[in-house]
């Protein structure tokens, strides 16, 4: 008897469980990396900020031919003074 109320213990949790997982948003999935971070080789970065909802950071690269190459990177989430990019995981 015991045996039995410990299995439907375990199985309806399993089932909870099962149901619950997809129920999680994508957006719970995605981290949000500082931009210096993620390009942490670069020679410069540049903030550009054109009006309120366009703000960039242009980052400059070396490349193997020793020309400086710039790469356009869009902020997802301003944390400060800080530029934050999306990234899923």
């Amino acid at each position: 008897m015991l045996k039995s109320k410990i299995s439907k213990m375990v199985g309806s949790l399993a089932l909870s469980g099962a149901i619950l997982i997809p129920a999680v948003s994508a957006n719970a999935w995605t981290e949000y990396v500082y931009v210096k971070d993620l390009y942490p080789d670069a020679v410069d970065y540049v903030f550009v900020n054109n009006g309120a909802n366009d703000k960039y950071v242009l980052v400059q690269e070396r490349g193997y031919d020793g020309r400086i190459y710039e790469t356009k990177v869009k902020c997802d989430k301003m944390v400060g003074s800080k530029c934050h990019v999306a990234v899923e995981r």
